[in-house]
């Protein structure tokens, strides 16, 4: 885990090369943002964000606070 904090742009390059990240904010580093690129056998057609809450799995948005945020940890 990259104990650095990131803005959202290296988080985006990192979510980009199959990392996981997380936000200092959220105090859990259990819950995480990951990227999901569809495959042939994907019902989605397009590249989409979900948060991973320990175990559920959501599709997601950012808000601009988060897209704003200077404190998104890198977890390899």
């Amino acid at each position: 885990m990259d104990l650095f904090k990131h803005g959202f742009d290296k988080a985006l390059v990192a979510l980009k090369e199959g990392k996981k990240v997380t936000r200092v904010a959220w105090n859990d580093n259990r819950i995480t943002i990951q990227l999901q690129i569809p495959d042939l056998n994907s019902k989605m057609t397009k590249p989409y964000l979900y948060l991973d809450k320990i175990g559920s799995i959501y599709p997601t948005d950012l808000n601009s606070e988060s897209l704003m945020a200077e404190d998104w940890i890198i977890i390899d």
